[in-house]
């Protein structure tokens, strides 16, 4: 499955996380150490289950 997404690094976080905004944008907050292959890996292997209201 082919998301877009922004990335978000910050020196001071610690985890990968995944966030949906309210106008449905995709972001990740990423460690500053985080490749960009190895956030494409998580963000593709993470089974995302995403409901939608039309």
């Amino acid at each position: 499955m082919n998301v877009s997404y922004a990335t978000l690094r910050s020196a001071r976080r610690r985890k990968l996380t995944i966030t949906v905004e309210r106008d449905r944008s995709v972001v990740v907050h990423a460690p500053e150490g985080y490749s960009d292959d190895k956030i494409r890996k998580v963000v593709e292997l993470e089974p995302i289950d995403i409901m939608v209201d039309s």
